[in-house]
C-alpha cells in the first residue's frame, strides 16, 4: 500500500492486521495542514474509491473508512481553497482561504479600496447567492454584520462609484 500526497511521510506502508485508510495515513505520520481530507481517495486497479478522511478522523465516522487491499494507492490531495477579490481594490485577485477566513481579512489582503471604490455597494457572490456588503460600515464603524465567514470560491466584487459631480459656471 502506498500513501501519497499531503501526509507527513509519504511512501509505502505495510498492510497491517486491520488495513484501513485511516490506519495507513496514521502510519504515514498523519495528514499535513494542507491536506484535503474530504476529497481523498484510494486508487484500486485503475478505479477511484472516494474516502472522506475528515469524516473518519475528525467526526468519528469509522464506518466510512475504506478497507485496503495489496497494491492500493491512497491519495491525499492538497486543499484548493481560494476566494477572489475583484474590482476597485489595490490588489485584485485570488487569495488563499486559509489567510482570508472572513471579509475583513480578505479586504486587508487586497490592500483596501482604490480611490474609485463604492464601499457601500460591495457584493459577496457565493454560487448563485449574493449579499450586499457595506465595507465602510465594517471598516470605519466596526459593523460586524458585514464580516461574513468566507467559503471556497467566494467572490468579493467592489464596484466603481457611479456618481458624478459637475461644476458649472
Amino acid at each position: 500500500v502506498y500513501v501519497v500526497g499531503q501526509v507527513t511521510a509519504p511512501g509505502p506502508q505495510p498492510l497491517i492486521k486491520s488495513p484501513t485508510v485511516s490506519a495507513a495515513v496514521a502510519l504515514a505520520g498523519g495528514m499535513t495542514e494542507f491536506a484535503d481530507g474530504r476529497d481523498s481517495y484510494v486508487l484500486r486497479q485503475g478505479e477511484k474509491v472516494p474516502v472522506d478522511l475528515k469524516a473518519v478522523l475528525e467526526e468519528g465516522q469509522a464506518a466510512t473508512d475504506v478497507t485496503l487491499h495489496s497494491g492500493d494507492v491512497i491519495v491525499i490531495p492538497r486543499q484548493v481553497r481560494t476566494i477572489y477579490v475583484v474590482g476597485q481594490v489595490v490588489k485584485p485577485g485570488p487569495y488563499p482561504l486559509d489567510t482570508t477566513e472572513n471579509v475583513m481579512a480578505a479586504w486587508a489582503q487586497a490592500g483596501g479600496p482604490s480611490p474609485e471604490a463604492d464601499l457601500h455597494n460591495v457584493v459577496l457572490l457565493r454560487g448563485a447567492e449574493t449579499k450586499r456588503l457595506d465595507i465602510e460600515a465594517l471598516v470605519d464603524k466596526g459593523d460586524t454584520q458585514y464580516n461574513h465567514t468566507l467559503e471556497p470560491g467566494d467572490q468579493i466584487i467592489v464596484p466603481r462609484i457611479l456618481t458624478q459631480v459637475y461644476v458649472l459656471g
